[in-house]
């Protein structure tokens, strides 16, 4: 084959692109973003509407057919389903698969706010949501000691600061812990006695706890800006707001209320092994390398962890990089066991020297491989790692049948380099006619519809690339090499008749 030929004629130009070639493969394997999951866009929008108080047929009826009212009738729509509860409107739009997602969370929002006139006064506002891959938290952070709920919140935050200032860290969640907040607790009565309402006393501490700018000052070449601070210190200040005047005597809050400093009502919970804690779970962002984002959140929490109180202590949950790393592993595991039983099992047909020649073609390969799955822009995910690891095995199959028919060329006489192209060019097109019926076996993987197939699609596109890598390996690479360094043991040489005959040097 030409190529073949062009390799055998330039064989320092290929030892130049091999050499480059690993060290391009290495480079791409250690850089290259490392995930649990292929980012796919999954067609779903959800449309969350809160309605406090309300009946799951009032919120039915009120909120939830309003909205699929104007929903229905979108372009690209697959699927409307909804769920009523109390207090809460659920409507999922599916859309088939292949939407631009964008495109379609900005028609949603659009026929929303048309709905929105024909919600309740009481109801919040719609909340749009995508669904993600990229919003599973890819580790979870737990903080545990005896130091109360409300300690704990507060060496929480602190550290959720820290880790959402971490380039790759697109957000940190936090569940569980007490935030203390200033409770007034207004007394019906006494407002009836006063004759005041509940919202003369939102006003009233609405515009007592306040800071006005007061505009700019200049003295000379300096100019100031002016503030008026208003805003109490004292969380317990808030007793001394004045609601009104009656009769020259002023109305504080204590007098229609009980001020307490206490706890902000809880939205949710965190517990381990039986103990009050608070969680914090980490979500990185679309690209980033998953492993090493979860050492250097271990890194950050560790140092922080030193600060805190005798008794506190951070646990590690849902780590995801441990999968990555076991398969990782496993894949490392698979090229070095292939490499060795291929050449262990070739050298009782080939010598230790030829069958390194088919054992490197599945490093080198695999290197090729890793490089244009970085080129391409698809991070190393579990699918992708699955798939090097099942075309290990394929990766071996070119080499050995070029180098085992140079090596049998060789045999009966020819030298080196016509033996390793005329034996290249004898079994090209079967070998290429080979890969191409494996890679048309995969190809019905590439129309595979809905989220299933977008999530597959890596397999088959993983595969080709290693396959199409062992060709190039065994038309190029593999030729040249054989033309350099291969030797065929004097007990192996034979002429044309079959009877055996001294090497006379062709080695």
């Amino acid at each position: 084959m030409r190529i073949t030929e062009i390799a055998i004629n330039n064989r320092v130009t290929v030892f130049f692109l091999v050499v480059a070639a690993i060290f391009a493969g290495f480079r791409a394997y250690r850089t290259i973003p490392r995930e649990a999951f292929p980012d796919i866009e999954i067609p779903f929008i959800i449309v969350s509407t809160l309605y406090p108080g309300a009946a799951p047929a009032d919120v039915e009826k009120q909120v939830t057919d309003r909205i699929e009212r104007e929903l229905k009738g979108l372009d690209g729509l697959k699927e409307l389903t909804s769920v009523s509860q109390e207090s809460a409107s659920i409507v999922t739009a599916e859309f088939v698969s292949g939407t631009d997602i964008d495109d379609a969370l900005q028609k949603v929002r659009d026929r929303v706010d048309l709905a929105k006139p024909d919600l309740p006064t009481d109801a919040e506002d719609p909340v749009l949501q995508e669904v993600s891959f990229s919003d599973i938290p890819i580790v979870q952070i737990n903080l545990t000691g005896d130091v109360g709920p409300v300690v704990l919140k507060e060496l929480a935050e602190d550290l959720q600061d820290d880790l959402e200032a971490m380039p790759g860290v697109l957000r940190v969640v936090l569940v569980g812990g007490l935030e203390r907040e200033v409770r007034v607790d207004v007394d019906p009565e006494r407002l009836r006695l006063y004759g005041l309402s509940l919202d003369d006393v939102v006003n009233s501490i609405r515009d007592e706890h306040i800071s006005i700018p007061g505009g700019d000052m200049d003295l000379g070449t300096q100019s100031f800006a002016v503030r008026v601070p208003g805003e109490v210190e004292d969380p317990l200040g808030v007793g001394d707001f004045v609601i009104t005047a009656r009769g020259g005597q002023p109305i504080f809050i204590p007098d229609v209320a009980t001020v307490s400093f206490g706890f902000k009502d809880r939205d949710s919970f965190a517990r381990i092994n039986g103990q009050e804690s608070v969680a914090l779970s980490v979500q990185k962002r679309f690209g980033a390398n998953i492993v090493e984002v979860v050492d250097r959140v271990k890194e950050v929490v560790a140092e922080t962890e030193a600060g805190w109180p005798a008794g506190v202590e951070s646990i590690i949950l849902g780590d995801q990089s441990k999968d990555i790393r076991m398969m990782v592993k496993d894949l490392q595991n698979s090229i070095l066991t292939g490499l060795c039983l291929v050449v262990a099992v070739l050298m009782f047909a080939l010598n230790l020297r030829n069958a390194l020649f088919v054992g490197l073609a599945i490093p080198l390969s695999m290197l090729l491989t890793f490089l244009a799955v970085q080129l391409s822009g698809v991070t190393l995910n579990t699918v992708v790692l699955f798939s090097l690891i099942l075309a290990v095995g394929m990766l071996v199959d070119n080499a050995i049948v070029v180098i085992e028919n140079i090596y049998r060329h060789m045999q009966g006489g020819e030298r080196r380099e016509p033996a390793a192209l005329h034996a290249t060019q004898e079994v090209g097109s079967a070998i290429l006619f080979s890969t191409l019926t494996t890679l048309a076996a995969f190809s019905p993987l590439f129309t595979w519809p809905g989220i299933v197939g977008d999530f597959m699609w890596y397999l088959p596109f993983t595969v080709s690339l290693a396959l199409t890598a062992s060709l190039l390996v065994a038309f190029t690479v593999n030729p040249t090499l054989a033309r350099n360094f291969m030797k065929v043991r004097p007990q192996d040489m034979h002429s044309s008749d079959g009877k055996s005959s001294a090497s006379d040097g062709w080695g």
